[in-house]
Protein backbone atom coordinates (compact mmCIF):
# COMPACT_ATOMS: atom_id res chain seq x y z
CA UNK A 1 0.00 0.00 0.00
CA UNK A 2 2.47 2.45 0.90
CA UNK A 3 4.15 1.23 -1.93
CA UNK A 4 1.06 2.36 -4.05
CA UNK A 5 1.17 5.70 -2.27
CA UNK A 6 4.66 6.55 -2.87
CA UNK A 7 4.07 5.63 -6.93
CA UNK A 8 0.82 7.95 -6.90
CA UNK A 9 2.78 10.98 -5.16
CA UNK A 10 5.87 10.62 -7.60
CA UNK A 11 3.35 10.85 -10.28
CA UNK A 12 1.98 13.73 -9.02
CA UNK A 13 5.22 15.71 -9.11
CA UNK A 14 5.66 14.77 -12.23
CA UNK A 15 2.43 15.89 -13.56
CA UNK A 16 2.70 19.05 -11.77
CA UNK A 17 6.71 19.58 -13.43
CA UNK A 18 5.49 18.95 -16.70
CA UNK A 19 2.36 21.30 -16.78
CA UNK A 20 4.62 24.17 -15.25
CA UNK A 21 7.19 23.58 -17.86
CA UNK A 22 4.85 23.10 -20.56
CA UNK A 23 3.04 26.64 -19.17
CA UNK A 24 6.45 28.37 -19.36
CA UNK A 25 7.07 27.17 -22.78
CA UNK A 26 3.76 29.16 -23.58
CA UNK A 27 4.09 32.05 -21.99
CA UNK A 28 8.01 32.90 -21.76
CA UNK A 29 6.92 36.71 -20.93
CA UNK A 30 5.77 35.61 -17.80
CA UNK A 31 6.52 37.83 -14.53
CA UNK A 32 7.80 40.31 -17.09
CA UNK A 33 5.66 43.65 -16.69
CA UNK A 34 4.86 46.08 -19.81
CA UNK A 35 4.22 49.67 -20.24
CA UNK A 36 3.37 50.53 -23.77
CA UNK A 37 3.34 54.23 -24.47
CA UNK A 38 1.00 55.41 -27.58
CA UNK A 39 2.28 58.15 -28.47
CA UNK A 40 0.24 61.42 -28.78
CA UNK A 41 -4.00 61.10 -28.21
CA UNK A 42 -6.93 63.64 -28.52
CA UNK A 43 -6.05 67.04 -29.57
CA UNK A 44 -3.08 66.27 -30.24
CA UNK A 45 -2.46 64.10 -33.27
CA UNK A 46 1.03 63.76 -34.01
CA UNK A 47 1.89 63.89 -37.86
CA UNK A 48 -1.20 64.09 -39.86
CA UNK A 49 -0.58 63.60 -43.72
CA UNK A 50 -4.18 64.17 -45.14
CA UNK A 51 -7.10 62.14 -43.25
CA UNK A 52 -4.28 60.06 -41.78
CA UNK A 53 -3.54 60.57 -38.30
CA UNK A 54 -0.59 58.86 -36.62
CA UNK A 55 -2.41 58.61 -33.27
CA UNK A 56 -5.18 56.86 -34.12
CA UNK A 57 -2.31 54.25 -35.51
CA UNK A 58 -0.06 54.43 -32.63
CA UNK A 59 -2.78 53.72 -30.17
CA UNK A 60 -4.33 50.11 -33.00
CA UNK A 61 -0.47 49.02 -33.18
CA UNK A 62 -0.37 49.49 -29.12
CA UNK A 63 -3.78 47.63 -28.41
CA UNK A 64 -2.49 44.67 -30.66
CA UNK A 65 0.53 44.57 -28.47
CA UNK A 66 -0.87 44.46 -25.86
CA UNK A 67 -2.65 41.37 -27.09
CA UNK A 68 0.60 39.66 -28.19
CA UNK A 69 2.60 40.28 -24.92
CA UNK A 70 -0.46 39.15 -22.92
CA UNK A 71 -0.59 36.30 -24.81
CA UNK A 72 3.10 35.42 -24.38
CA UNK A 73 2.90 35.99 -20.52
CA UNK A 74 3.34 39.23 -19.99
CA UNK A 75 1.37 41.81 -18.24
CA UNK A 76 0.69 44.87 -19.69
CA UNK A 77 -0.59 48.34 -18.79
CA UNK A 78 -1.25 50.99 -20.87
CA UNK A 79 -0.41 54.81 -20.66
CA UNK A 80 -3.56 55.79 -23.11
CA UNK A 81 -6.30 52.84 -24.32
CA UNK A 82 -8.36 55.65 -25.95
CA UNK A 83 -8.23 58.77 -28.51
CA UNK A 84 -6.85 61.27 -25.35
CA UNK A 85 -3.62 62.71 -24.18
CA UNK A 86 -2.37 62.67 -20.40
CA UNK A 87 -2.45 66.24 -20.01
CA UNK A 88 -3.66 68.04 -17.12
CA UNK A 89 -7.09 69.83 -17.90
CA UNK A 90 -6.60 73.29 -18.60
CA UNK A 91 -2.65 73.00 -18.10
CA UNK A 92 -0.54 76.18 -19.36
CA UNK A 93 1.46 74.34 -20.96
CA UNK A 94 -0.56 71.09 -22.41
CA UNK A 95 2.84 68.82 -24.01
CA UNK A 96 4.13 69.41 -21.03
CA UNK A 97 1.63 68.13 -18.46
CA UNK A 98 1.04 65.32 -20.94
CA UNK A 99 4.59 64.39 -20.78
CA UNK A 100 5.21 64.58 -17.30
CA UNK A 101 1.77 62.28 -16.17
CA UNK A 102 3.63 59.84 -18.93
CA UNK A 103 6.58 59.78 -16.93
CA UNK A 104 5.28 59.82 -13.95
CA UNK A 105 3.21 56.38 -15.01
CA UNK A 106 6.20 54.52 -16.57
CA UNK A 107 7.94 55.08 -12.87
CA UNK A 108 6.05 54.53 -10.70
CA UNK A 109 4.71 51.25 -12.68
CA UNK A 110 7.35 48.95 -11.37
CA UNK A 111 7.78 47.78 -14.93
CA UNK A 112 10.34 45.48 -16.49
CA UNK A 113 10.45 47.60 -19.94
CA UNK A 114 8.53 50.56 -21.69
CA UNK A 115 7.77 50.75 -25.32
CA UNK A 116 7.06 54.36 -26.80
CA UNK A 117 4.57 53.75 -29.66
CA UNK A 118 5.04 56.36 -32.45
CA UNK A 119 5.22 56.66 -36.57
CA UNK A 120 8.03 58.55 -38.54
CA UNK A 121 8.03 61.20 -40.90
CA UNK A 122 10.70 62.74 -43.39
CA UNK A 123 10.67 65.60 -46.28
CA UNK A 124 12.48 62.81 -48.12
CA UNK A 125 9.68 59.82 -48.94
CA UNK A 126 12.78 57.58 -49.93
CA UNK A 127 13.12 56.64 -46.20
CA UNK A 128 10.61 53.11 -44.92
CA UNK A 129 11.14 51.06 -42.08
CA UNK A 130 11.02 50.53 -38.27
CA UNK A 131 13.47 52.57 -36.22
CA UNK A 132 14.35 51.80 -32.63
CA UNK A 133 15.53 54.62 -30.46
CA UNK A 134 16.97 54.74 -26.75
CA UNK A 135 18.00 56.80 -24.20
CA UNK A 136 21.61 56.17 -22.63
CA UNK A 137 20.44 56.62 -19.66
CA UNK A 138 21.12 53.17 -18.98
CA UNK A 139 23.18 51.30 -20.90
CA UNK A 140 20.32 47.89 -20.77
CA UNK A 141 18.47 50.47 -23.19
CA UNK A 142 20.98 50.36 -26.00
CA UNK A 143 21.43 46.60 -25.78
CA UNK A 144 17.83 46.51 -26.13
CA UNK A 145 17.17 48.50 -29.02
CA UNK A 146 19.93 46.96 -30.96
CA UNK A 147 18.15 43.34 -30.26
CA UNK A 148 14.16 44.98 -31.26
CA UNK A 149 16.28 46.65 -34.31
CA UNK A 150 17.71 43.34 -35.46
CA UNK A 151 14.88 41.44 -35.26
CA UNK A 152 12.65 43.68 -37.07
CA UNK A 153 15.13 44.05 -39.80
CA UNK A 154 15.18 40.48 -39.97
CA UNK A 155 11.44 39.85 -40.20
CA UNK A 156 10.90 42.78 -42.40
CA UNK A 157 13.77 42.64 -44.36
CA UNK A 158 14.72 46.47 -43.53
CA UNK A 159 18.23 47.71 -42.28
CA UNK A 160 17.83 50.10 -40.39
CA UNK A 161 19.78 50.95 -37.18
CA UNK A 162 18.95 51.22 -33.65
CA UNK A 163 19.35 55.39 -33.05
CA UNK A 164 20.14 57.43 -29.56
CA UNK A 165 17.92 59.74 -28.52
CA UNK A 166 19.15 63.15 -27.58
CA UNK A 167 18.97 63.94 -23.94
CA UNK A 168 17.55 67.15 -24.99
CA UNK A 169 14.37 65.02 -25.73
CA UNK A 170 12.39 65.67 -22.55
CA UNK A 171 10.58 63.01 -21.75
CA UNK A 172 12.93 59.93 -22.55
CA UNK A 173 16.03 61.12 -20.35
CA UNK A 174 13.30 61.04 -17.40
CA UNK A 175 12.45 57.72 -17.18
CA UNK A 176 13.85 55.50 -14.29
CA UNK A 177 12.08 52.25 -16.17
CA UNK A 178 14.64 50.55 -18.94
CA UNK A 179 12.55 50.99 -22.53
CA UNK A 180 12.65 51.83 -26.08
CA UNK A 181 10.95 54.27 -28.50
CA UNK A 182 9.83 52.54 -31.63
CA UNK A 183 9.04 54.41 -34.83
CA UNK A 184 6.95 51.74 -36.30
CA UNK A 185 7.21 53.14 -39.79
CA UNK A 186 7.01 56.67 -42.28
CA UNK A 187 4.24 58.08 -42.86
CA UNK A 188 5.80 60.35 -45.55
CA UNK A 189 6.48 56.61 -47.41
CA UNK A 190 2.61 56.14 -49.36
CA UNK A 191 4.00 52.40 -49.58
CA UNK A 192 4.93 52.32 -45.88
CA UNK A 193 1.71 54.18 -44.91
CA UNK A 194 -0.72 52.60 -46.87
CA UNK A 195 0.53 48.94 -45.23
CA UNK A 196 0.23 50.52 -41.74
CA UNK A 197 -3.56 51.92 -42.38
CA UNK A 198 -3.81 47.83 -42.65
CA UNK A 199 -4.90 45.97 -39.50
CA UNK A 200 -3.09 42.55 -40.91
CA UNK A 201 0.28 44.72 -41.28
CA UNK A 202 -0.64 46.32 -37.54
CA UNK A 203 -0.95 43.19 -36.15
CA UNK A 204 1.97 41.13 -37.74
CA UNK A 205 4.27 44.13 -36.67
CA UNK A 206 2.81 43.53 -33.02
CA UNK A 207 3.78 40.11 -33.06
CA UNK A 208 6.75 41.04 -34.46
CA UNK A 209 7.81 43.21 -32.01
CA UNK A 210 6.37 41.52 -29.49
CA UNK A 211 8.91 38.29 -30.51
CA UNK A 212 11.35 40.78 -30.20
CA UNK A 213 11.45 40.52 -25.93
CA UNK A 214 12.23 36.71 -26.12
Amino acid sequence: MKKNYLCFFCFVILVCCFSFNLASASEPLQNKVFVLDAGHGGVDPGTVVGSVYEKDINLKITLFLKDELTRLGAKVLLTRMGDYDLSSPKAYMRKKSDFDHRISFINHSNADYYISIHLNYLSDSSYYGPQVFYNIKKEENKILAEKVQSFLNKKLNTNREAKKISNTIYMYSRLDVPGILVECGFLSNSKEKNQLLLETYQKEFSTFLAEAFL
